[in-house]
Order: C-alpha cells, then sequence, then structure tokens
C-alpha cells in the first residue's frame, strides 16, 4: 500500500470534471438567455502514462432569443486539484468547438483554445464562444488532463470545475 503523503512513481489516478453553469443575463418578456449542459459528470481512469488525459466531448445548447442582439459565453476552469491532498496539480486544457451554429450562421467561436501552466503561474483557462444576433447553437466542450510538466502525481482523484457564464451583447 502507498502512503498519500509519498507519490508513486506509476499513478492510478480516477480523473472528473465537474460541471457549473452560471447564467448572468436580464430576463425578458420574450425568454432569457439559455445555457444547457447536456449529460452529466464525466469520469475517466488515468492510463498510467504521461500522456494528455483527454475525456469525451461534452456537449452544450446555447440559446440567444428573439430580441438580443448575441450573446457571448465563456468557459473557465483552473487546473486539476487532488480532492484530497493540496499541492498536487495538473494543467487542464480547454478546447470548444460549435456543431450547429444556429440561425443565420450566428454562432462562431472567438477563443478556440486554452490551457493552465500551473508551472508558469497561469492557473486559469477559458474559451468563448459569441453570436452577433439572436439564434440557437450546440457546442462541443473538450476537456484534458496535462500533467507532463508536473511529473509525479498522487494516486487519488483529481477534480476541475469547469464554470460556463452566458452574457447578452
Amino acid at each position: 500500500m502507498i502512503s498519500k503523503a509519498s507519490p508513486p512513481t506509476h499513478p492510478v489516478i480516477t480523473c472528473w470534471i465537474t460541471f457549473w453553469v452560471l447564467v448572468c443575463a436580464n430576463v425578458r418578456a420574450d425568454g432569457p438567455l439559455m445555457l444547457i449542459a447536456t449529460g452529466g459528470r464525466q469520469e475517466t481512469t488515468h492510463d498510467g502514462t504521461t500522456n494528455p488525459q483527454r475525456f469525451p466531448p461534452h456537449k452544450w445548447i446555447l440559446i440567444a432569443p428573439q430580441s438580443t442582439f448575441g450573446a457571448t459565453v465563456t468557459w473557465e476552469c483552473g487546473p486539476f486539484q487532488h480532492v484530497d491532498l493540496d499541492g498536487y496539480l495538473a494543467d487542464v486544457q480547454l478546447e470548444v468547438s460549435v456543431e450547429s451554429r444556429g440561425a443565420n450562421n450566428a454562432w462562431g467561436v472567438l477563443v478556440p483554445f486554452d490551457r493552465t501552466f500551473v508551472r508558469h503561474g497561469n492557473n486559469q483557462a477559458s474559451v468563448v464562444a459569441h453570436s452577433r444576433h439572436r439564434g440557437n447553437a450546440q457546442v462541443e466542450l473538450h476537456v484534458t488532463m496535462l500533467e507532463n510538466e508536473q511529473g509525479i502525481l498522487a494516486s487519488g482523484d483529481y477534480e476541475a470545475v469547469v464554470i460556463a457564464t452566458i452574457t447578452e451583447n
């Protein structure tokens, strides 16, 4: 048995991502902006290598109602953190792509890719989708655990929380 105080050389890590949704918008008579995360909590078991651990894509539905001049959605995430041991972090990478652009091809991606760089003090990654006018879209968010720069990780559970925010333009 390996003590949690001394990290193993070949970690067995269970990773998951938890999605929290924060909707920031004024409610209008014809309906609010909406941001819907489909599916639920995502989990994966680490493969025991230093390769990136990529989660399956997570689908989101973005809704900018008829009276708006479009909307902007930002997904933000800090590094993966060990749930029991402080100081054990692994970088996170976010990627967003638009699968369905909605009416008038309204939705696109402003910032398609970002990652944390814990070793260099960058502890926040964010990606952005944007619409020019009303319309709905479906996007995919890809989350990847990057650990090759951290060296050895402690065994146990790691968690990263993605927070999505939608605002009216």
